[in-house]
């Protein structure tokens, strides 16, 4: 085999090596070299795709009943049941697509999805503006966030700074737009507080009691940083412009977590204000929400808290459960307008040969039925998905000595730890901790350069949650006690 994302230079040994025997819940049972079998705890949610548990029977009945049924059969000019299922639940209230979309496209991945998306925003950027991407010569680019990571297809790969993931891998590399650094939060020392805003306040205007207030886009659209977030984007907007021969035809973001750029959790407030701006220039905004939507973080669409819709939408990774591949691109109507025409030309000429595959669009129904399970409030109000990671605890890493920042959101609990740099170059002593995790916690993880980072499934409970905290925690210290540093 060949490893995705794997430098086969650094595996030294067999114990390098997991050995994956059977998966269930949110657990690979492993074999180690005597044959032993042990679980461990899937903290990286197999990429960040695991919504309704490993090895689900009633998910892999229903994957197996449409190609029992189907197989799979052609997409363009013919429907099937599944496929319009799907799209009919992704637009309904249930869905990511409520209120907004009109229009559910499929394709296989999520850098694919993103492909498809700004296809579709660029086009629409056009019709909007009276031009012709035919005669651009490749001045129509892109606004971005610095260090955001779109995909691995040519395409998305243009839809970043140099980096580790683009800067080399291939000779037509190009970044194309305005990448723009972004706001984050974070806990330091103790502190929910904003990173890096650019804003002329007090440090006491960038703090939060917790991160609900942090959330809370709407109360803090009146605040001077929401209206410095908007004279900042706007004037690099202009600047960029005037400056160079090339036009911004669409924003690209990530909302709310930024995920290979090192698991940032974005101020919401600033996206809203970037969203904002687009909106006053008639630019679309594509919300790649492939990490970070259908609960990931607690929502199944970031445009709840950023309390506005983008124009195109991506989703995959729990789409499905985590069962197989599958991707969708949400559009408006007026997007689906741009393409609309008797020409054939003027299509979105798009496709794989899987397209709308009949055993993917069953498994997204079902999993969305799960979903739903997770979604129901109590007499309280309450989602049952309320609480995942401990808000206290998450805090009370931060005041580690070794822990530069700490924050969790929804499935996502996040540890950066010192070091210097930062996404997968970056140096620290994440690999230790991430060794102590595996061989002594019972946890299997992934560093992300210099963060350590636990994912669990929607129906992971909140007491599982605590254990996997504390476990965290115990692997810093035992670091830190190899390291010489108290804890």
């Amino acid at each position: 085999v060949w490893w995705p994302f794997t430098q086969h230079g650094s595996i030294k040994a067999d114990e390098d090596i997991t050995l994956i025997d059977a998966a269930h819940g949110d657990n690979f049972i492993t074999v180690d070299s005597d044959g032993d079998r042990k679980p461990l705890f899937d903290a990286c949610a197999s990429w960040w795709t695991q919504g309704v548990g490993h090895g689900e029977s009633s998910m892999a009945l229903a994957a197996a009943a449409a190609a029992g049924r189907y197989g799979h059969v052609i997409f363009p000019d013919t429907v099937n049941d599944p496929a319009v299922s799907l799209a009919e639940r992704l637009l309904s209230s249930k869905g990511p697509g409520h209120n907004w979309a009109s229009r559910v496209f499929y394709s296989d991945d999520g850098s694919t999805a993103i492909e498809v998306g700004i296809k579709m925003a660029m086009k629409q950027y056009a019709i909007l503006h009276g031009k012709n991407l035919a005669d651009n010569n490749g001045n129509l680019v892109v606004l971005a966030q610095e260090d955001c990571y779109h995909g691995d297809t040519l395409g998305c790969m243009d839809v970043a700074v140099p980096s580790v993931y683009n800067e080399g891998q291939h000779p037509w590399y190009q970044p194309r737009g305005l990448f723009l650094e972004t706001p984050t939060l974070g806990f330091v020392e103790g502190t929910c507080k904003i990173l890096n805003s650019g804003a002329d306040l007090s440090d006491d205007d960038l703090k939060f009691g917790g991160i609900g207030a942090a959330m809370d886009v709407a109360s803090r659209l009146s605040t001077p940083l929401y209206a410095q977030y908007r004279d900042d984007i706007s004037a690099k907007w202009g600047a960029f412009e005037s400056s160079t021969e090339q036009t911004l035809g669409c924003v690209v973001m990530e909302p709310l977590l930024m995920g290979a750029g090192g698991m940032k959790f974005i101020d919401p407030l600033w996206q809203r204000a970037l969203v904002d701006e687009a909106r006053a220039r008639r630019v679309p905004v594509l919300y790649d929400e492939i990490a970070s939507g259908m609960l990931r973080l607690g929502y199944m669409s970031c445009k709840d808290v950023l309390g506005v819709a983008p124009d195109v939408a991506c989703y995959a990774k729990l789409l499905t459960g985590g069962l197989v591949p599958l991707s969708v691109t949400l559009a408006t109507d007026e997007v689906f307008q741009a393409f609309y025409g008797e020409d054939k030309a003027q299509a979105l000429l798009h496709g794989h040969s899987y397209t709308a595959h009949p055993v993917g669009c069953a498994a997204s129904l079902h999993a969305l039925d799960a979903y739903d399970r997770v979604l129901l409030k109590d007499d309280d109000g309450n989602h049952n998905n309320s609480g995942y990671f401990d808000e206290d605890e998450v805090q009370k890493l931060s005041l580690h000595p070794l822990v530069s920042e700490s924050f969790a959101l929804g499935t996502v609990l996040a540890v950066k730890l010192v070091g210097s740099g930062s996404g997968y170059t970056a140096v620290s002593i994440s690999k230790p901790v991430v060794e102590h995790l595996r061989r002594h916690g019972g946890v299997f993880a992934r560093p992300l350069g210099n963060v350590v980072y636990i994912m669990v499934s929607p129906f992971t409970k909140a007491e599982e949650c605590q254990k996997l905290t504390e476990v965290l925690k115990d692997a810093i210290d035992a670091v830190a006690a190899d390291h010489g540093t108290a804890a």
